[in-house]
């Protein structure tokens, strides 16, 4: 493993010293197919030389049924993978499940040091923003849902209301009522719109967004680095 992958990155730390001056990044949308392949390459030789040595963990969450609550997990821990599908405990309408869990090589970041060109290449795993997701919300909590959302071009259609003669003082109210007996589409406001109780409230049902796997710039190694085990 170590010699492939001594290979590997001195092939990279070439391309990346023959491309670099173009400000052609590993990470870059123009960089050179040989960039590319060899990126995906390493990215495979660290999945490999990881899958020995994953952490384990357990987790437990409330849902009215097994699906979503595996559906739950699986959102909830984007870098993990289900080992175990799920204990169910109690007997209620919204019951506990507890599953084990298992960290996915693909997204644990990787340090390689190739000692003969003496530089040090890593891959990083990204957290991207959150995502909300708001099925979820309006089906537990309706209320909240409606609360953090708004109708789409409000202003147009209250002016149509008012147009179609009703009172001033009563638009809003006719609007929202019209809109929920034709379950008219709704849109999230602005997180930034929101007031402190509602952003405490909705953190619940915030999840991560998907991980992104990147290779950052090879970077001198330090002595210690470079002493034999």
């Amino acid at each position: 493993m170590s010699d492939k992958l001594d290979r590997l990155t001195k092939k990279l730390g070439t391309t990346y010293d023959k491309y670099k001056k173009f400000d052609l990044e590993l990470n870059g949308k123009k960089g050179k197919s040989d960039q590319i392949g060899l990126k995906k390459e390493f990215f495979s030789e660290a999945t490999t030389a990881q899958a020995s040595t994953l952490a384990q963990k357990t987790t437990t969450v409330t849902a009215t049924s097994w699906e979503k609550a595996r559906d739950l997990v699986k959102r909830l821990n984007p870098t993990w993978v289900i080992k175990d599908e799920g204990l169910k405990i109690g007997g209620n309408s919204d019951d506990t499940y507890t599953f084990i869990l298992e960290e996915n090589p693909e997204f644990k970041p990787f340090t390689y040091v190739n000692k003969e060109t003496k530089r040090v290449w890593t891959k990083q795993v990204v957290e991207t923003a959150p995502s909300l997701d708001d099925e979820w919300l309006q089906e537990e909590d309706p209320e909240l849902w409606k609360e953090i959302t708004e109708i789409p071009n409000r202003d147009v259609i209250a002016n149509v209301v008012y147009e179609c003669g009703v009172d001033s003082h009563e638009v809003d109210d006719r609007l929202e009522s019209l809109w929920e007996a034709y379950d008219g589409p709704r849109t999230l406001k602005s997180f930034e719109d929101l007031t402190p109780e509602q952003h405490a409230k909705v953190q619940k049902y915030l999840y991560p967004g998907p991980p992104q796997v990147k290779l950052q710039a090879p970077r001198d190694a330090k002595p210690e680095e470079l002493d034999d085990e």
